[in-house]
């Protein structure tokens, strides 16, 4: 319960911080612009499939398809806009940052890295977690599974070392090999929560389409034009709830991950600096944990 305690406080903070620092709100409307050009390509095939094809078996298979892959994209736009929320939330850290490039260049030469890193590493880590679950009791968990502890800290991986998919892999192998990570990521369940929030909202939204769209034309016994055209207004409704919740998800996790990551960064520099040296959290971690201006000694 302390961890969900600790979640909700970290996302409070991330919110106030957002509400002082215009610049995090930027990534919200490209994601919700993206979002929209994204709604606009799937319509014109779930369109086509509804005027021409129809409520027939074929037709609600091929719609249901066509749906999935319009929320996978969404899902991933939103892990792609990610890359801004973390590269702003990082340079609040710097005193003096360099301009960045802009927003489309950054998305640009980073966007596939991040599209494969969301598409493997889940896969990885229930992989593993599958592994551990039927292992037997006695068994030692595999040492070479064990940087899945830090997938957390892949986004700001990329962001701020502007690492390739492979590079990103190696450091977050090192993190875990040279002890840099001060805590595991669950301690604090942002992920946890922000994940049900956000599932929570992408099904109101699917079912309040749905409801609406079947309220405003009878599949059965319209014509084309009204189902393509209750299939446009149903996918409009779907998408409020839908994108406020990966909005709510991709922020409240990059947050937390590039915050992470700078605690690593911390740590790594105090051992460089010699025994005796102290590694300090940042605050937004040290506000969530009750603990500020806590450091942590190396040796």
């Amino acid at each position: 319960m302390q961890a969900i305690k600790n979640a909700f406080q970290f996302i409070k903070a991330s919110l106030s911080l957002a509400l002082k620092q215009v610049k995090l709100q930027e990534p919200w409307f490209t994601l919700g612009l993206g979002s929209l050009v994204l709604l606009f390509v799937w319509f014109l095939p779930i369109g086509v499939v509804a005027g021409l094809i129809g409520p027939t078996p074929l037709g609600l298979t091929l719609l249901g398809l066509l749906a999935l892959l319009a929320l996978v994209s969404l899902l991933l736009w939103g892990e792609v806009t990610a890359l801004l929320t973390s590269r702003t939330f990082a340079a609040l850290e710097i005193t003096d940052p360099e301009a960045p490039p802009s927003n489309l260049k950054f998305l640009g030469a980073h966007a596939g890295t991040v599209i494969l890193l969301a598409l493997t590493l889940p896969l990885l880590a229930l992989g593993n977690g599958l592994r551990n679950l039927f292992a037997k009791p006695e068994s030692v968990p595999a040492e070479k599974s064990r940087w899945l502890e830090a997938r957390t800290l892949a986004l700001p991986v990329v962001v701020v070392e502007g690492a390739t998919f492979q590079e990103t892999l190696d450091r977050l192998r090192q993190f875990v090999s040279e002890n840099l990570l001060r805590f595991r990521e669950d301690l604090i369940k942002v992920r946890l929560v922000a994940g049900l929030i956000e599932a929570l909202l992408i099904v109101l939204g699917v079912a309040l389409g749905f409801a609406v769209g079947l309220k405003i034309a009878d599949p059965a016994i319209v014509g084309p034009w009204q189902r393509v055209l209750a299939g446009g207004i149903a996918m409009l409704i779907a998408w409020v709830p839908t994108i406020i919740g990966i909005m709510f998800s991709t922020y409240t996790r990059a947050c937390y991950a590039t915050s992470l990551y700078q605690w690593t960064r911390n740590v790594a520099a105090a051992r460089e600096r010699g025994a005796g040296s102290k590694a300090q959290p940042p605050a937004i971690l040290a506000q969530t944990l009750g603990t500020p201006h806590q450091s942590i000694k190396e040796s």
